[in-house]
C-alpha cells in the first residue's frame, strides 16, 4: 500500500511539473488524443443528424446526403490522421534526446533488468499513471470542446439539435491503440530517462 501512495504522489509532482514547463510526452499525448476524440464525437453527432434528416427528404437525397457525408467524412479523417502524425514527429525532437544514442539506451535497457523486477515494476507503474493522467486530459479537454461547440451551433440556430449530449464511451474503443501507444512510449522514456540520470541499485 505504501508503495502505491508513493507512485501515485510521485506521478502526479511529475505530471505537473511536465506540464508547467509544457515538456514533451504530457502536452504532446494529450493533444492528438483530444483531436481523435474531438473528430469522433463531432462525426457521431454529424451522422446522428444525418439519419435523422434522410427520414424527411425525398428518396433520391439520400444517396447525395450519403455520399457528401463519407467524403467529409474521409476527408477529415485524413486531417485528423495528418495532425496526429505531426504532433508525434514533433515529439521526436522534443523529448530531449529520448534514443540520442541509441548504444547507450540499449545499455540503460539492460542495466535496470538486471537491477530488480522491483525497480522496473516501480518506475513502470509511475509513467503508466502519468500517461493515464495525459489519456484523461485530452478526453476532458475534447468533451468539454464539443460540448461548447455544440451549445453555440444550437444557439445560433444552425443545426436544429437540442440534446447535445457527449457519449464518451462511444469512442473510447477508437482511443485505445492510440492509448497502449502512449503508455507504452511512457514507460520506455521512464526507465531510460532514470536510469541513464539517477541511481539505481
Amino acid at each position: 500500500m505504501h508503495r502505491w501512495v508513493y507512485a501515485i504522489d510521485a506521478s502526479i509532482k511529475l505530471f505537473i511539473r511536465d506540464i508547467n514547463s509544457f515538456r514533451l510526452l504530457i502536452i504532446n499525448a494529450a493533444i492528438p488524443i483530444t483531436i481523435l476524440t474531438t473528430y469522433e464525437l463531432l462525426m457521431n453527432i454529424l451522422n446522428t443528424y444525418v439519419d435523422s434528416l434522410t427520414t424527411t427528404v425525398a428518396p433520391y437525397s439520400k444517396s447525395i446526403i450519403n455520399n457528401a457525408v463519407y467524403f467529409i467524412n474521409s476527408i477529415t479523417y485524413l486531417v485528423v490522421a495528418a495532425l496526429v502524425i505531426i504532433f508525434f514527429v514533433t515529439s521526436a525532437f522534443m523529448v530531449n534526446g529520448i534514443v540520442r544514442n541509441l548504444r547507450d539506451d540499449f545499455r540503460a535497457m539492460i542495466s535496470i533488468f538486471r537491477s530488480g523486477v522491483g525497480v522496473i515494476m516501480h518506475i513502470a507503474l509511475i509513467m503508466l499513471l502519468i500517461s493515464l493522467y495525459s489519456f484523461t486530459l485530452g478526453i476532458s479537454i475534447s468533451a468539454a470542446l464539443v460540448l461548447v461547440l455544440m451549445k453555440i451551433l444550437t444557439t445560433l440556430g444552425i443545426i436544429p439539435i437540442t440534446n447535445y449530449g457527449v457519449d464518451i464511451t462511444g469512442v473510447l474503443p477508437v482511443m485505445l491503440p492510440l492509448a497502449c501507444v502512449i503508455c507504452v512510449t511512457y514507460i520506455i522514456e521512464g526507465i531510460i530517462w532514470v536510469r541513464r540520470y539517477a541511481y539505481l541499485p
